[in-house]
């Protein structure tokens, strides 16, 4: 029986989950029909559990959707953002007959461990079996190996990622300690890189979009809505050579909270597209965006300071419009910008020479080490041609 999930199944299979809900079937994996664990992206934009993903590559060299050649090499972590939304899903406990409690995906682990009287009655059979003797005394504690520490097990409410103002907010999963970008993940078969996760920083931005005809439509894609399991409004996807790709600032993943002043964080996905579709020459958004994720470990600090190497990049814009397919971010503890993800297909992307979390020091000659990505962004949409 596992203890994080409570379920039985195999060592190498993912974890087991009764849900309360239908889940979206955005959310669902494509190889084992259920809802994403640890989710993957690929370039070709489908997303798998990364055990699913991991398993089939062994014996596949292509996409399990669309067949396409794929390298397991090639896919990456999902928004962070969206990994959270998934762990909020809710589910009920496996252990049915003592306990009827309902409760986050991510919070259950920690139920089961701290507060589930079925849990704790299966232990106790346990313990019993292996020491007959102890019948009819009282049962010694048992020691359950589990992947995440209890000091960082999240609150029901500490995973909200809606701020109820206007102002820049800041969003803390799990600790007090302000993130960083997250790093390349690493699988292991004990799951050593859960207890190196401390935080999930994000901000609120209010971002302006200008548009020189009122009905000319955004181009982006969004997930979610109170009628939902997401619940908030989380961009999906920005389509190329839109208004939403020419101003640079609004990346998947991303939440929408208020459109035009009002607050979209819980109302429907029809009526959030009716807010977002709504003609106008300006339209004002507020939203949330991932700063990182706190990981900081000494192996860590020590490679991020030997490993640095200053290079030139030139990227060629076809019109001053064209986006370079690029997620910049600041982080709380360094000064400047740093790449946080590209687009597949992006400028960026195809050039091949930039990274996820390098540094950005100055673009077309202006010095950005001290720099903002909004900074950034107007320096390159008013370039026309070599950034």
């Amino acid at each position: 029986l596992c203890c994080e999930c409570g379920q039985c199944h195999l060592l190498l299979d993912n974890h087991l989950y009764n849900f309360q809900d239908e889940v979206d079937d955005e959310l669902i994996c494509h190889i084992c029909l259920q809802p994403l664990l640890q989710p993957m992206d690929t370039p070709c934009g489908h997303t798998y559990c990364f055990k699913c993903l991991e398993n089939f590559m062994q014996e596949y060299n292509f996409c399990p959707m669309d067949r396409k050649k794929l390298s397991f090499q090639q896919c990456h972590k999902s928004s962070l953002l969206v990994r959270n939304l998934l762990d909020k899903l809710i589910v009920f406990c496996p252990f049915k007959a003592e306990c009827q409690q309902t409760m986050q995906r991510c919070e259950l682990e920690a139920h089961l461990q701290n507060r589930c009287p079925g849990f704790k009655k299966y232990k106790s059979e346990l313990q019993r079996k292996k020491n007959p003797i102890s019948k009819g005394k009282e049962d010694p504690p048992t020691k359950v190996e589990t992947n995440m520490p209890k000091d960082l097990e999240v609150p029901s409410g500490g995973s909200s990622l809606v701020a109820e103002s206007s102002a820049a907010a800041v969003v803390s999963l799990g600790t007090a300690e302000p993130g960083l970008v997250n790093p390349a993940f690493e699988e292991t078969e004990e799951g050593e890189n859960l207890p190196q996760r401390t935080s999930l920083v994000a901000e609120t931005t209010t971002i302006e979009i200008h548009r020189e005809d009122p009905e000319e439509e955004l181009g982006m894609r969004i997930v979610g809505g109170k009628d939902t399991p997401l619940g908030n409004i989380v961009v999906q996807e920005v389509l190329r050579d839109s208004v939403i790709a020419a101003d640079g600032r609004i990346a998947p993943g991303d939440h929408i909270l208020e459109v035009n002043g009002v607050n979209i964080s819980s109302v429907t996905h029809c009526q959030a597209v009716s807010f977002l579709r709504h003609p106008g020459p300006v339209l004002h958004l507020m939203v949330l965006q991932e700063k990182g994720f706190s990981n900081k470990t000494a192996q860590q600090d020590s490679t991020s300071t030997t490993n640095r190497e200053v290079i030139h990049v030139t990227l060629i814009k076809r019109d001053r419009s064209e986006p370079l397919g690029i997620k910049l971010i600041r982080k709380t503890d360094e000064a400047g910008i740093f790449i946080l993800d590209m687009l597949e297909g992006g400028l960026a992307a195809k050039n091949g020479k930039l990274s996820r979390n390098d540094r950005v020091l100055s673009i077309n000659g202006q010095d950005l080490r001290q720099g903002t990505p909004e900074t950034a962004a107007q320096i390159i949409q008013v370039i026309y041609d070599k950034v």
